[in-house]
């Protein structure tokens, strides 16, 4: 039986093989950067029909439930908060690793500062003169703002009239996830031949920056994921070590698959043992793993004060307040599709004026962070079931309330 090797694993194979061959032989990988840039320019052209198919079909097929308004009211007030200071949080990393971050860009990427000539306002960022310039640019912020109006105004227009549009939507997003998966498998190539480049330009200097923005990355992730668990059973009023106990074997399937959706019946599970109504469970978890992505929203800001200290290019206090507010929009529902997180990115790239050589640079570093950024991901979600427990009736005499040991729990993909 023959065994397929995935996509994360090939790229990291292709980094390494990358990092080689930029030592071994400089000369001619410094060329491979027309290989690297080949590749941002197919993910250029795929960003922003597959957000905008993919955003206003969930949005247009969601569900109106009364019984869970008060919930659904809380939940989104949750998420907001969780993400914006996530996103602070990153921002904080990524001004503490300046210092590690050498002065010069890689070879081959020039640097592009931003100046006030050019930086947009944020009304002009948010609200566009035309819908396809916005795609054009990848303005995010836009074409998330448009589709958010025109997927409520489907929902406005009645089921019958709504019906062939929704079909329609649901039949695009299907077409922009097959073809994104596809494009996402040339990646190994994009990634040898940009860490290849990277390593003849910069050698040393480059590899240390990047060392410096891993034990960075999972610093941040990671020490924000306790200080959520921390504020959030204040605010739940439940204990936070038997929380992580009940959770515990859900968290590593997340930490060691790098897959929040391996982890969701496990945490789902857990979940219920522990004392959250099935109810709420299946309500708020499935709508957090959509819309509170909060290891994610650390690292947007993070990466992006990266890769721009490495060009050279300062993003004044204007610019990274608009870099939060980007990430509080555009972490609502990503694409189900592998690495579909740089697709995004890339976006935010093209918004801020940084060269984009640095989507492929990172695609091959981030496997190794995706692990931080997955169970931070799955735990703040099941945070927030916890946290919005005593909203829901039937949670008000469950075992939220209850004290003595919680049972450890075993997932069913852990069993013999």
């Amino acid at each position: 039986m023959r065994s397929r090797l995935s996509l994360t694993t090939l790229i990291l194979v292709a980094l390494v093989a990358g990092l080689v061959a930029g030592a071994v032989a400089p000369g001619p990988s410094a060329h491979l950067t027309v290989v690297s840039r080949l590749f941002v320019r197919l993910l250029q052209m795929l960003v922003a029909p597959l957000v905008f198919s993919t955003l206003a079909a969930g949005i247009a097929a969601s569900a109106r439930t009364a019984s869970l308004r008060r919930i659904a009211a809380a939940a989104l007030v949750y998420f907001v908060a969780a993400t914006f200071v996530a996103a602070l949080v990153g921002l904080a990393a990524g001004h503490a690793l300046a210092p590690f971050v050498p002065v010069a860009p890689p070879a081959g990427v020039a640097p592009a500062p931003l100046s006030p000539a050019v930086a947009p306002s944020f009304a002009d960022t948010l609200i566009p003169s035309s819908i396809v310039q916005a795609m054009a640019e990848n303005n995010l912020l836009a074409v998330v703002f448009f589709t958010v109006l025109f997927a409520l105004a489907v929902r406005a227009i009645g089921d019958d009239k709504a019906e062939p549009v929704r079909r329609l939507l649901d039949s695009l997003a299907a077409v922009m996830l097959r073809l994104t998966t596809g494009v996402m498998w040339t990646a190994p190539v994009a990634v040898f031949a940009a860490s290849a480049a990277v390593v003849a330009g910069s050698g040393g200097a480059g590899l240390r920056a990047f060392l410096a923005l891993l034990v960075a990355g999972y610093a941040a992730i990671l020490g924000f994921g306790a200080l959520l668990l921390v504020v959030s059973s204040r605010a739940g009023r439940f204990g936070a070590a038997g929380f992580v106990r009940a959770l515990a074997s859900p968290l590593l399937l997340a930490f060691s698959t790098a897959s929040g959706a391996a982890a969701l019946p496990g945490a789902m599970e857990a979940l219920e043992r522990w004392g959250a109504s099935r109810r709420s469970i299946s309500f708020v978890l499935p709508l957090g793993y959509s819309f509170n992505l909060t290891g994610t929203s650390v690292y947007l800001p993070l990466v992006t004060l990266f890769w721009a200290q490495l060009n050279g290019v300062a993003l004044g206090w204007a610019d990274q307040a608009m870099l939060v507010a980007t990430v509080l929009v555009v972490v609502r529902g990503l694409p189900p599709v592998p690495r579909a997180l740089f697709l995004v990115w890339g976006g935010i790239l093209t918004q801020f004026h940084l060269p984009p050589e640095g989507l492929v640079i990172m695609l091959g570093i981030d496997p190794l962070l995706d692990m931080a950024r997955t169970v931070v991901n799955v735990g703040g979600n099941c945070l927030a079931v916890a946290t919005l427990a005593r909203l829901d009736r039937g949670d008000a005499d469950r075992a939220v309330e209850k004290k003595g040991p919680i049972p450890f729990f075993v997932s069913p993909a852990s069993r013999t």
